[in-house]
């Protein structure tokens, strides 16, 4: 879900003059600025992090096996 859709359906719930609150987070009150700014920055981060994870699938995995050139056990035998 892209954050563009969460906040077009955030934005058309507020307009049927409805919210929604959390029982257990204060900040989970979509009726408040705050509330509605906290929505929209978790929004942004859940988008990022689905970015991060399609991005990773596509990568391969190019050098898993290589030594890495840092690793001293390959500088000194035995």
């Amino acid at each position: 879900m892209s954050r563009r859709l969460i906040l077009s359906t955030a934005e058309r719930i507020r307009e049927a003059g409805v919210g929604l609150r959390g029982l257990a987070e204060p900040w989970a009150d979509t009726t408040t600025p705050a509330g509605g700014m906290v929505s929209t920055v978790f929004a942004g981060i859940a988008e990022f992090e689905r970015s991060l994870i399609i991005e990773r699938d596509r990568v391969p995995w190019i050098g898993v096996t290589a030594p890495s050139p840092f690793d001293l056990r390959q500088a000194w035998p035995g």
